[in-house]
């Protein structure tokens, strides 16, 4: 079903039609066709959401309007005839075919159908904005009209049903464009002011300015010249200034542009001239100083170049001439006037120049002879001229300082000869004489100080070496140092130093003209304490025995060093604690050296005395009886010389007497009838062979019966033999006897008992002969 509304002057009613696939009707919104213009009725499934015509119009953050129609004739846009405006529209609910027009009738005719009046809008159909421009003709009559913006799908006009969009409707109010209607002249010099009266053009805001322009010299706008604002929002008179540099012609035009909103007028209705003018201008600063004069003819420039006649003048009505304007002596104003050749055009401007007087310097030093090392103050002056003054002094050895008072610190002989001093005031100029000030810098003598030897123990000599050079003798000498050490001798000596005269020993050279030397000459001495050594107390030792020296250093700086003379019997003649073993006795002397080679020594005496002890024992058979062994030869040995013999008695007890002291070995050698090896005894060694069973003391001596040191089936077999009478002897001897080490000690008895076995006999079976 459609609906479509008839209207007259007076009534409107509305007919409903139903068409397949239209499942509702569209209401039509009823009102005076004036209002309206032709009736545009939408679904709103697409709608506007936002207008904006710059300049002129803001409709922002809108909705969807009842039945897709939004009134919005109440609000004016201002336009202007020959006024161009940017357009953007944002839209939403769109679909892929959605499109945007705006539609003004320019003719004022109540329709939409003018040339012109349909303005298509760029956008992305179905996702925008839309973008455009609308320029308002320039035969469109003044008055109000209707601005329509509309939104659809596929196909927008400006009256029709549709399902989906929307359309807004506004008023817009055309007036004549801006024009210039008077301009205060027609013929003028570059430079000259003017007034250009507006009238017309649109509504313009409170913030609008109005700006008057001038062409170029052809009546073009290429490049234009503003030469007058006015601000407000009613147009009317101008106040210009035409530029200077304006070049001379006949075809210059005026024009009006405005800010909100931007319009430009008509132009004024006939040709201006303009004749060039001169453009001086003043180069000032002009100054000079005293007896300098000032040639005015030098002050100006004229920009433009204009070809005249200058005249220079004391007053700005140019009624008193300069008499003598190439040399002028006296500060003041003065006036340049120029006409042009051409045109007649004058230009005037004042000059202000400036004839300074000029210092004078005045220079002056703290001193004139002294002594190198010293401190020199320059002290400057001046007279005349303007405050503040600049300062330029110079000197020898490219001396420069722009102080007034200037130091030189630390003044060498390099520093002699003649300060010049120039000062130049406020106004730039300076002083034409140059002030003076000489000054003398006497050389310092070069003190040397050394020490023949700046290290040494306490109670050595400190022989201090002093010597001089530079600048003239004879020199005084003064030495100085710790302990208040005071000296006037050239190379003086400190006996018998202690480690209080450690420190810096400073010489001091003064010349025969009063200088000294301020060089640092100086030597430190280090004394260093001694080091002290108890090397303990004497010691008695008994021949054989050892004790351990013990020297303890003090005093000095460690670390120590320690040094045993002498060296026989001790274990490390480096050490504190060596061990000492002498065979007679000895005074050993220690000497420690500390970490500063001071050294100390001390002694002690070790005494060796004669000790002696006893020692007893039995022998005896390696079986289960423990049978004695008599009658056995034993030999008592330290090392490889025998100490004595005895032989064992029926018991096979010995016993040795007085034996001194110290480690020995017993060695026991056995005549007895050999016995006991048979088939077990072998067997036994070759189960210790094959590791069945171990043997092991002096059994296990017993059975390397070949004297291999190995026990093997050789031993086994060589035991068999004998044992079968196929041998009769063994090569290690019939016997094996332990050799036991035992030690004697003072006035002890010292038991010690042994076994033996005979060769073979590795099960201990055997019982020997008494």
């Amino acid at each position: 079903m459609k609906k479509i509304t008839i209207r007259s002057a007076a009534i409107a009613f509305t007919l409903l039609f139903l068409f397949p696939g239209w499942n509702s009707p569209v209401q039509a919104q009823d009102q005076p066709l004036s209002d309206i213009y032709c009736s545009s009725y939408n679904g709103c499934g697409v709608y506007i959401t936002g207008v904006l015509l710059t300049p002129g119009l803001s409709n922002l953050g809108t909705v969807c309007s009842t039945n897709g129609y939004g009134n919005y004739t109440t609000t004016i846009v201002p336009m202007s005839i020959g006024q161009n405006f940017d357009v953007l529209i944002t839209v939403a609910g769109s679909t892929t075919n959605t499109v945007c027009k705006i539609f003004v009738d320019w003719q004022l005719n109540g329709d939409f159908n003018g040339l012109g009046e349909v303005i298509t809008l760029n956008g992305s159909p179905g996702v925008g904005p839309y973008t455009g421009t609308i320029t308002v003709p320039s035969s469109v009559v003044p008055g109000l009209t209707r601005l329509r913006v509309r939104v659809g799908n596929s196909t927008v006009i400006a009256c029709s049903y549709a399902v989906a969009g929307e359309t807004e409707d506004y008023t817009a109010e055309i007036a004549q464009p801006l024009q210039v209607t008077a301009v205060s002249g027609a013929t003028f010099c570059g430079g000259d002011a003017l007034t250009v009266t507006c009238a017309g053009g649109s509504a313009y805001t409170s913030g609008n300015v109005f700006t008057a322009q001038i062409s170029d010299d052809q009546g073009l706008f290429t490049n234009p010249v503003s030469i007058g604002t006015l601000a407000g929002a009613t147009p009317g008179a101008i106040s210009c200034t035409l530029p200077a540099s304006l070049l001379a012609g006949t075809l210059y035009r005026v024009r009006v542009v405005t800010s909100a909103p931007s319009t430009i007028s008509t132009l004024n209705a006939g040709n201006l001239t303009v004749n060039q003018a001169p453009a001086l201008q003043a180069t000032a600063p002009v100054s000079t100083c005293s007896p300098n004069t000032i040639d005015l003819s030098t002050t100006f420039t004229d920009e433009n170049n204009v070809t005249g006649t200058v005249s220079y003048w004391l007053d700005a009505g140019c009624t008193l001439p300069v008499l003598n304007p190439q040399a002028v002596s006296s500060g003041g104003t003065y006036y340049v006037k120029k006409v042009a050749d051409a045109g007649g055009c004058t230009h005037v401007i004042p000059v202000t120049v400036a004839v300074n007087p000029t210092p004078q310097a005045v220079a002056s030093s703290s001193v004139s002879v002294i002594c190198a090392n010293l401190d020199v103050q320059l002290t400057g002056g001046a007279t005349g001229g303007t405050a503040p003054y600049s300062w330029a002094w110079t000197g020898p050895n490219g001396f420069t300082s722009t102080l007034q008072n200037p130091l030189i610190s630390n003044a060498q002989t390099i520093n002699s000869g003649s300060y010049s001093l120039t000062v130049t005031d406020a106004n730039g100029c300076f002083s034409t004489n140059s002030s003076f000030v000489n000054i003398i810098i006497i050389p310092r003598p070069v003190a040397l100080a050394a020490c023949v030897a700046p290290n040494l123990c306490a109670n050595g000599t400190v022989n201090l070496v002093g010597s001089a050079s530079g600048s003239s003798g004879p020199y005084v000498y003064v030495w100085t140092g710790p302990n208040a050490f005071v000296s006037t001798l050239v190379s003086p000596t400190i006996t018998n130093a202690q480690p209080t005269s450690s420190g810096i020993y400073s010489l001091v050279v003064t010349d025969q003209n009063g200088c000294s030397s301020t060089n640092n000459a100086s030597v430190t001495v280090n004394v260093y304490p001694l080091p002290a050594v108890d090397a303990g107390n004497d010691v008695s030792i008994y021949l054989g025995s050892s004790t351990n020296l013990q020297a303890i250093a003090s005093g000095g700086t460690s670390p120590y060093q320690y040094n045993w003379t002498p060296v026989e019997g001790l274990d490390n003649s480096t050490l504190p604690n060596p061990l000492a073993s002498p065979a007679v006795t000895t005074i050993y002397t220690v000497n420690v050296t500390d970490a500063n080679t001071c050294s100390a020594s001390d002694q002690v005496t070790v005494t060796v005395e004669l000790g002696y002890g006893n020692l007893e024992g039995q022998l005896t058979y390696d079986n289960n009886a423990h049978t004695p062994l008599n009658n056995v030869l034993l030999t008592l040995k330290s090392g490889n010389t025998t100490i004595a013999t005895t032989t064992t008695d029926v018991g096979g007890h010995y016993s040795f007497a007085g034996v001194m002291l110290g480690t020995y070995n017993i060695y026991a050698s056995c005549t007895k009838p050999w016995g006991g090896a048979n088939a077990v005894d072998a067997l036994l060694i070759m189960k210790h062979f094959t590791g069945l069973s171990l043997l092991s003391g002096i059994r296990l001596t017993a059975a390397d019966v070949d004297n291999s040191s190995y026990i093997n089936a050789n031993d086994a077999l060589t035991d068999m033999k004998r044992f079968v009478g196929m041998i009769t002897t063994f090569l290690p001897g019939d016997w094996a006897i332990e050799h036991p080490q035992v030690v004697i000690t003072l006035n002890n008895t010292t038991t010690r008992n042994f076994k033996g076995v005979c060769t073979g006999d590795v099960d201990g079976s055997f019982i020997p002969a008494p």
